[in-house]
């Protein structure tokens, strides 16, 4: 190592070693300051030091060096035995304000299960963190990253000495374009606020279980396959373009693969809502029951629309109970077999869907635009 600075105070007496004003920089590595004391008789030995000037490139493993780049700066207290350090204290903190971080690919790998995507790379303003250590569990009791142009995530997390990960926070997405599957980039835009809870083995978390909350807020949906496709079924443009006042959700996991989504609250002011819950199973099936809500004029196609399937009215809309089966690939909604019904009563209005049905049919064959 070389020493550009080494300086410091100690004592020694009744078999206990003492550092005083400690001073120590090693040249493109790190400066510490601080004390330090160590007692023979017990073993017993305690530290406190503020670290600045690491560059972590220095200190981390080959796999992450090309991926990391960070200054670390913070401050680390230390009691115990020097041969049972398991069993010893510890609290701190630390700094990486300004880090550059390569994603890694198993977080990719994670997020491309549920067909989402993230950055290549991520530049953190700000990435600090408060921790203890005791009793053989490690406790980020507080942590911060802000990502200016993706994210900002705040929380704590507890490590056991039995490998159990526990994860409590709370996220900003800047845009949720970023995230999206490519093929949906372009059709929602919005920013998301919400909770994590997340429990589960330290080589294998992705797996574990948790529950959470989502709300985006801003939300635009654009030329949407469905939107599109309701849009000339009412012969309404104005549903090509939907702004949400309200967007949101709880979610929950279970540890074998169950996912469930309730509180669903997706509305959009004179244009449609959906609310309700659905699980999907670790086996991808479907369960679970929807209400859809359309306005009064985009129900006049339908009779007894408003007595017979819409029935509920709430924030200018009428609502439909759906219940859903089947699985993701296939499926399966009553809401068809009410309308069916409410339709054979009335053969005229079945005839006129009919009709709009073949000139639909008409416009397609023929390649005419009718949004």
């Amino acid at each position: 190592m070389d020493f550009d600075q080494a300086q410091c105070h100690f004592d020694y007496r009744n078999d206990r070693f003492q550092v005083d004003g400690l001073d120590l920089r090693v040249r493109n590595k790190m400066h510490l300051k601080g004390w330090a004391a160590y007692d023979w008789k017990t073993s017993e030995g305690e530290f406190s030091l503020r670290f600045a000037d690491m560059p972590l490139a220095r200190w981390v493993t080959m796999t992450l060096k090309p991926r990391l780049k960070a200054e670390l700066r913070g401050k680390l207290w230390w009691k115990g035995h020097l041969r049972e350090v398991e069993d010893s204290q510890a609290s701190g903190h630390v700094i990486l304000d300004g880090a550059e971080l390569l994603t890694p690919q198993r977080l990719k790998n994670m997020l491309n299960t549920y067909s989402l995507r993230c950055p290549d790379y991520f530049f953190f303003k700000k990435a600090r963190a408060n921790f203890v250590y005791w009793n053989q569990n490690f406790q980020a009791t507080s942590f911060e990253f802000d990502t200016p142009n993706y994210f900002k995530v705040l929380g704590k997390l507890d490590y056991f000495v039995t490998q159990q990960l526990n994860l409590t926070s709370e996220f900003h997405l800047n845009s949720i374009t970023t995230f999206l599957p490519k093929k949906l980039k372009t059709h929602l835009s919005g920013n998301a606020q919400g909770t994590v809870n997340w429990s589960g083995l330290k080589d294998d978390w992705e797996k574990g279980s948790g529950k959470g909350t989502l709300r985006v807020s801003q939300g635009k949906v654009i030329h949407l396959t469905l939107l599109k496709s309701l849009s000339r079924f009412l012969k309404d443009p104005t549903f090509l373009y939907l702004t949400f006042n309200r967007a949101s959700l709880q979610w929950e996991k279970s540890t074998e693969g169950e996912m469930h989504f309730s509180k669903i609250d997706l509305f959009a002011q004179d244009k449609c809502g959906l609310k309700g819950y659905f699980t999907l199973g670790s086996n991808k099936t479907l369960s679970g029951k929807l209400k859809i809500g359309l306005p009064p004029k985009s129900l006049r196609w339908l009779p007894e629309a408003e007595t017979a399937v819409f029935k509920e009215k709430q924030d200018g809309l009428c609502w439909a109970t759906v219940k859903l089966s089947g699985t993701l690939k296939k499926p399966q909604e009553d809401l068809s077999s009410q309308i069916k019904k409410v339709l054979f009563r009335h053969p005229l209005a079945l005839l006129r869907l009919a009709f709009r049905g073949i000139s639909w049919w008409l416009g397609n064959l023929l390649e005419f635009d009718t949004e």
